[in-house]
């Protein structure tokens, strides 16, 4: 069985490593990815990022792709912590 993810998404201006024309939709290929570094933990676990980026087809927004660690049941806090700067979604 697949482990769990977790999604999420925001408002950008994320640098990316293979730039476009501001106000286009992100392309599907190639990705978007940024070009700082990102980790994430949810529930004090580290979490293993499988995608981060902007999202392909829209104009300004970033998601990211988290595989969520062996957890009890109940709410945890995600941490996404992109270029030194943590953020704190609940799930």
């Amino acid at each position: 069985m697949p482990a769990p993810t977790a999604q999420r998404s925001g408002p950008t201006s994320t640098p990316s490593v293979n730039p476009f024309a501001t106000g286009t939709a992100a392309p599907l290929t190639p990705l978007s990815v940024p070009s700082f570094s990102a980790n994430a933990t949810n529930g004090g676990q580290p979490a293993n990022i499988y995608l981060i980026g902007l999202t392909p087809a829209f104009v300004g927004l970033s998601q990211a792709n988290i595989v969520v660690p062996d957890l009890a049941a109940g709410t945890y806090p995600i941490v996404l912590t992109i270029n030194g700067v943590a953020s704190i979604r609940r799930c």
